[in-house]
């Protein structure tokens, strides 16, 4: 490297010097001095392509323009995925960039001679293509901000209820307002599967709040007074969990989800009632305080395999809440989300009263791990459940965006990591489907020689 920067230096000067003046003038009269001798660098070199090649070529002004819009895709594509194909060809965008200052052996002199050694994938889908000419954009905090509605009351982080997949779609469409169809990004962000809490309505957490354990021994028609935690939310009402149990606290279709949170400490005085075998608590006729809000974390979910699922059908007593988890493929039909889950002779899975944000969570036809409260039963068949997470199953490493974004990778990590997925974009900024891979299509080519 310093033999080249002292080369450049030298001939830089000469060429000052000859605009000037005759550089042999008093030069000639140096002994040894051969005024017509040039300064060369003339090398036989073999050299392998590193992968900041790939990128500086893919770079190169010269390459974009002859790339064109045509191929410019391709181009891009070759900087990031670090090989030529066959629309991209060593042949042609290599001499380019042999004069580029990129280059480590840009200072060559005419006669040298490179053997190049690079990688070449051949018959690359169109997909991968895409994805490897991708622009890259991570989630910013005041992108959080937005999708949780709060500057105080937010984390750096989506999750089950308030999810990437429902907020990315919006945050694209705004910083990618000019997106063409077929236009791919890929997003950095991270994820929790567990709901934080914030400060409830507002309030700060009340000190030495103590739950009662008044749930344990409810009765129907009995008036009873709980202080408990929300721990769940659906559209018609919360769960409320007290030391001695959970109960779903039921309001009309008129109630407000957006009013209580996760974690928030409520006081709540109503009369029992039953329906289809779960207790609940009347809400629209419940006196309802909210003292405070603390952090909760939920117990161990109690798992249903189809078998317990259907004894779950049996029931003959009514029942509080519980918290638990089964495995089912989704049948999406209009408001109603149905699991068909292996095992089962009779009982299907349902998500009972779910919120918009808890829809967002599913793609019809896709089998998912449904953590929540079972609630009760209806129709002989249907088991109840207000989610609290949900997990596509099998899918560890892809968990698509659903409906207005289909992610292509994605990683499920916990808040402290990040996610990251492909969206492509049309013209609204929302995504059509595609599942290009990263696996390697490429081999190494006999070393091809090319002159300087």
């Amino acid at each position: 490297m310093k033999t080249k920067l002292l080369y450049s230096a030298l001939i830089a000067s000469c060429l000052v010097a000859l605009s000037s003046c005759d550089p042999n003038d008093w030069n000639d009269k140096l002994d040894g001095f051969d005024g017509d001798k040039g300064i060369t660098n003339k090398q036989m070199i073999a050299y392998t392509f590193t992968d900041a090649d790939y990128t500086n070529l893919a770079a190169n002004s010269a390459n974009i323009k002859q790339a064109g819009d045509t191929l410019s895709k391709e181009l891009k594509a070759v900087g990031t995925q670090h090989y030529f194909t066959d629309k991209i060809t060593a042949r042609d965008y290599i001499p380019n960039f042999l004069s580029d200052s990129d280059f480590a052996y840009f200072t060559l002199s005419d006669g040298s001679s490179i053997n190049i050694t690079y990688r070449v994938a051949g018959n690359v889908p169109e997909e991968v293509t895409n994805f490897g000419a991708a622009s890259e954009y991570t989630v910013t905090e005041t992108d959080y901000q937005d999708a949780w509605g709060s500057e105080k009351d937010y984390i750096e982080a989506f999750s089950p209820i308030v999810s990437a997949q429902k907020h990315i779609p919006s945050i694209l469409s705004v910083e990618y307002s000019d997106a063409k169809k077929g236009d791919m990004v890929i997003v950095n962000y991270k994820q929790t599967e567990t709901e934080p809490s914030f400060g409830g309505s507002g309030n700060e957490p009340a000190p030495g709040y103590e739950m009662t354990s008044a749930l344990g021994s409810v009765a129907v028609g009995s008036n009873v007074t709980v202080k408990g935690l929300v721990t769940a939310i659906c559209a018609r009402g919360f769960i409320l969990t007290d030391n001695s149990g959970s109960i779903l606290v039921y309001y009309a279709s008129g109630f407000d989800a957006t009013a209580y949170k996760v974690g928030d400490q409520v006081d709540v005085t109503g009369e029992v009632s039953a329906y289809n075998k779960g207790f609940q608590i009347t809400g629209t006729t419940a006196t309802v305080t909210v003292t405070g809000n603390q952090a909760y974390s939920y117990p161990s979910a109690k798992v249903l395999d189809g078998k317990a699922c259907d004894a779950l059908l049996g029931i003959t007593d009514n029942q509080l809440a519980v918290f638990a988890q089964f495995t089912g493929k989704v049948t999406i039909s209009g408001n109603f989300y149905n699991f068909t889950i292996d095992g089962a002779e009779t009982a299907i899975g349902s998500l009972y009263q779910a919120t918009d944000e808890q829809k967002a969570l599913f793609e019809n036809d896709k089998t998912y791990t449904v953590t929540g409260y079972f609630t009760s039963i209806s129709g002989g068949k249907y088991v109840n459940f207000v989610p609290t997470a949900a997990v596509e199953a099998k899918a560890t490493k892809s968990r698509r965006a659903l409906r207005a974004a289909t992610a292509v990778t994605a990683k499920s990590v916990s808040a402290g990591g990040g996610d990251q997925r492909a969206y492509r974009l049309s013209t609204r900024s929302t995504a059509t489907t595609g599942k290009p891979t990263r696996r390697s299509t490429c081999s190494r080519l006999p070393t091809i020689r090319l002159w300087a």
